[in-house]
């Protein structure tokens, strides 16, 4: 009897912890901007270029977010435009496919969604952290002949560490904007195809930056609210 009772609370509980999640959606317009063995200095904003994202959000408690996230970019670089990079005159150019899965944490949250009561429409400052994976398909143009990265077999999948920082404003009950900016570490150095001829000890990293439009399926508010009536509708 005590197993099944143990059972019981810990059902409602599970359902309690569930239903306090609230969804989210969002469109993403920005750049990406690569760094690497092709540009100098190590951060410029010489080769961003147009990007489109996809965002998909889960609000855990009033802090905490998990959310997933789909980007769509391009990254080039050209020896050409560096002078000490003339010699060498290497050059490509990518699409990019970023997959990725992150956790966010608002640092206002408990600020942004006081108990029982609407959204705060309030500049909300977070911080974000993830995993990711990225598939390229990329041209390069190598100018010498006898460059050592022609003969490498370079793959075009790669995991990454998405990370960086953003300002979220609500506008309205369920539309929200945000601006965000953020850096994607990888686990390679051939992002540009450039190893052995460039630094082969610093790996390629790309920026993406932007403004996010959402929309909330439902109010993590009206979530909690909703789940505490349940809740004692329904006592142990």
């Amino acid at each position: 009897m005590r197993k099944l009772k143990l059972l019981f609370v810990l059902c409602l509980l599970s359902t309690y912890i569930s239903s306090q999640n609230s969804y989210e959606f969002g469109v993403a317009i920005g750049y990406t901007n690569y760094v690497g063995d092709l540009v100098v200095p190590t951060f410029t904003f010489a080769h961003a270029r147009p990007a489109i994202g996809l965002i998909g959000k889960s609000q855990l408690t009033t802090n905490l977010a998990v959310r997933a996230n789909f980007l769509f970019g391009r990254l080039i670089g050209d020896d050409q435009n560096y002078q000490r990079n003339i010699k060498r005159g290497n050059r490509f150019k990518a699409s990019i496919f970023e997959f990725s899965f992150m956790g966010e944490y608002d640092l206002l949250g408990k600020r942004r969604f006081p108990k029982n009561e609407a959204a705060r429409q309030i500049l909300s400052p977070y911080v974000f952290a993830g995993i990711g994976l990225i598939a390229l398909s990329s041209s390069i143009h190598y100018g010498r002949s006898d460059n050592p990265d022609i003969a490498a077999n370079s793959s075009q999948i790669h995991p990454a560490i998405p990370m960086g920082m953003g300002l979220r404003k609500d506008v309205a009950n369920r539309w929200h904007l945000t601006m965000e900016w953020g850096v994607r570490l990888t686990f390679s150095d051939y992002l540009d195809g450039v190893k052995y001829s460039g630094d082969p000890n610093d790996n390629d990293a790309y920026f993406f930056g932007g403004f996010t439009v959402g929309f909330n399926i439902d109010s993590f508010v009206e979530k909690e609210t909703q789940s505490e009536e349940k809740l004692y509708t329904h006592p142990f």
